[in-house]
């Protein structure tokens, strides 16, 4: 469990929302898509829609512009 912990904090210490908000949409996504998967009609891989990897793109990019801006104050 402490490491989840030091997983979602900076490196100052300080726990992070954006990285919590990422790994959780991540968390809900997989198991939504496993599920559906395994119970549907013949079983077969679900096509995941686009605008739910684009929410995932824009949750990786508003972490990756945050990093950004931190390091460079």
């Amino acid at each position: 469990m402490k490491k989840l912990l030091e997983f979602l904090q900076e490196s100052n210490g300080i726990l992070s929302s954006t990285r919590l908000c990422f790994v959780g949409f991540a968390v809900v996504l997989t198991l939504t898509w496993a599920y559906t998967s395994l119970t549907a009609e013949p079983r077969a891989l679900q096509s995941i829609p686009w605008d739910v990897v684009a929410i995932l793109g824009m949750l990786m990019t508003g972490k990756v512009m945050q990093k950004s801006k931190e390091s460079s104050e």
